[in-house]
């Protein structure tokens, strides 16, 4: 049997969200682009926190995608380059700047590790659970803008999925665990 799907109210309004995620307690988070603020929901969509806003670091930043690694949340902002751990409101420099439009993303691992994407950079980063950058993944022109980025840890490997907006394609990648290891 199939049931009707209805929305659930939201206390609150957006600007362009862009990036989701749902923790394991199922608190939403949403980078809302265009409000320069990272939205904290419950499961019914009463409003828990919020982070930054348009006169802020974070929101000058524009953030663009949002993670829930483990127990801590991230965000990504375009405008910036920067990689903030909203727990601690903590930022450091990581990509190039981009636009909102193509903007980086994130892609979480079930130990808290996980991939940056860096469409000016051409690049994926592959990022340790407390934020320290561990390897440069899918460099030497093989993508041109990789935006969308999703992950997944099986068999000894990590399979990437990688949307690239100035191809126009979808890639997938098979990483031997040995190659994005711990410097």
């Amino acid at each position: 049997a199939t049931g009707e799907i209805a929305p659930l109210a939201v206390q609150t309004g957006f600007y362009r969200p862009r990036g989701l995620a749902v923790d394991a307690g199922g608190v939403i988070a949403i980078a809302d682009t265009g409000g320069g603020r990272v939205v904290l929901l419950d499961a019914s969509g009463a409003l828990l926190a919020q982070f930054g806003g348009p006169a802020t670091l974070l929101g000058q930043g524009q953030p663009v995608d949002t993670l829930a690694a483990g127990e801590t949340l991230w965000t990504v902002t375009a405008e910036n380059g920067r990689l903030w751990r909203l727990d601690v409101m903590g930022s450091l420099a990581a990509l190039p700047r981009s636009n909102t439009i193509d903007g980086p993303h994130l892609a979480g691992l079930p130990d808290g590790d996980f991939f940056l994407s860096s469409p000016a950079g051409r690049t994926l980063l592959y990022v340790a659970a407390n934020g320290q950058p561990l390897a440069q993944v899918a460099h030497g022109g093989s993508l041109a803008a990789p935006t969308g980025v999703a992950a997944a840890r099986h068999a000894g490997a990590v399979t990437l999925a990688v949307a690239d907006s100035a191809t126009c394609q979808v890639t997938i990648w098979q990483v031997a665990l040995d190659q994005v290891a711990r410097e």
